[in-house]
């Protein structure tokens, strides 16, 4: 059970518990200079980790609805579908 523990920057994130409450990192990445992970529930709304350059957590923005414009701007920055829906940025 203790496998699905990692580190960001040094603090510990576990993800069964994350997985427990219905979220799943779907994306980690460097966009325009800044560390990201990209959480998705199971009711496909979206969550927003900002990551200092050694990966510790600065930042979280609040939810986004999986057909807005802003997920659609996220998914151009990352180059994935990640409201599945089978486009990026649509």
């Amino acid at each position: 059970a203790n496998a699905a523990k990692v580190t960001l920057g040094g603090n510990p994130v576990d993800f069964h518990a994350m997985n427990d409450l219905g979220w799943r990192a779907v994306a980690a990445e460097a966009v325009d200079g800044v560390n990201a992970v990209v959480w998705r529930h199971t009711s496909r709304v979206l969550h927003f980790w900002r990551l200092s350059d050694s990966w510790a957590h600065l930042s979280s923005d609040g939810s986004l609805s999986p057909r807005t414009p802003e997920t659609q701007a996220v998914e151009q920055s990352f180059g994935m579908d990640l409201n599945g829906n089978g486009h990026i940025g649509r």
